[in-house]
């Protein structure tokens, strides 16, 4: 199932969004203006000396990050989440701290609408051409205008697996042909319960997942289409190792788990 994720920044250097609410710090402000200094020389604040920043774990290597703070002189933390729910506890306070965010579209709506975030100021964005237009234009639902949010990237929700692992919890029961009665059937989950299930730890990500398994619109809020959803994942919840969107990605390389929901952006 395709899954657009957006985030508030298309990268270090291009992009930059105070997202503590109120006025952009002269932090946030001057990062920007030093990002683009090849683009335009007529910033003249000081130079900021941190930029911080929360986003999904594993979406930018920390090598970029570390290059970043060589050659702009800026020192960066750079925080992790693993759900849009623990983003969200953050960025609705109004102070979150943070320069830079990475929600994804199915909740940046409601808190660009909030006030937590400040609008783009797209002159010092000058790889703003550069974006994908249908990425854009995808976007206008949840940001008319596109004032506020840069598509970073998109991708779409999967699993993973251990093949070994799952043929020899299975036994005599041969693979499905609907791989993913794997993580929604109990017939399936009962015995790979032996060797680790792992859901996404977001009801956001999870629901859509069962919303689609059981044919329903994966976007629907019928109260009885949710409902079905919901009975799939209670009727395999107790067959379920552990839930993370983020710590299933060495799980799997440690032979902890045999299979894991999953996110993968483009």
């Amino acid at each position: 199932m395709s899954k657009l994720t957006l985030s508030l920044g298309t990268s270090l250097a291009l992009s930059l969004l105070a997202a503590c609410g109120g006025e952009p710090t002269a932090q946030a402000t001057q990062a920007s203006a030093t990002a683009n200094t090849a683009a335009s020389n007529t910033h003249t604040l000081p130079p900021t000396k941190e930029l911080k920043i929360y986003n999904w774990s594993d979406y930018v290597d920390p090598q970029t990050v570390a290059e970043f703070e060589k050659t702009q002189g800026i020192k960066v933390t750079y925080n992790y989440y693993d759900s849009d729910e623990a983003l969200e506890s953050k960025m609705l306070t109004g102070k979150s701290g943070y320069d830079i965010a990475g929600p994804s579209n199915a909740f940046v709506g409601r808190q660009i609408k909030a006030g937590a975030y400040l609008k783009l100021d797209k002159s010092l964005i000058p790889n703003w051409h550069n974006i994908n237009p249908k990425l854009l234009a995808m976007l206008q639902g949840v940001d008319p205008g596109n004032q506020y949010a840069v598509p970073n990237y998109w991708g779409m929700n999967t699993f993973a697996i251990n093949t070994d692992k799952v043929k020899a919890a299975l036994g005599n029961t041969p693979m499905p042909d609907n791989a993913w009665d794997l993580v929604f059937n109990p017939a399936y989950t009962s015995k790979l319960k032996s060797c680790g299930i792992s859901y996404l730890d977001s009801p956001a990500e999870m629901f859509p997942l069962a919303l689609h398994y059981a044919g329903k619109n994966p976007n629907s809020q019928e109260k009885t289409d949710v409902d079905a959803a919901a009975a799939i994942l209670k009727n395999n919840s107790g067959y379920v190792l552990r839930y993370s969107s983020s710590g299933y990605i060495d799980d799997l390389a440690r032979g902890d788990i045999c299979v894991a929901v999953a996110l993968a952006a483009i």
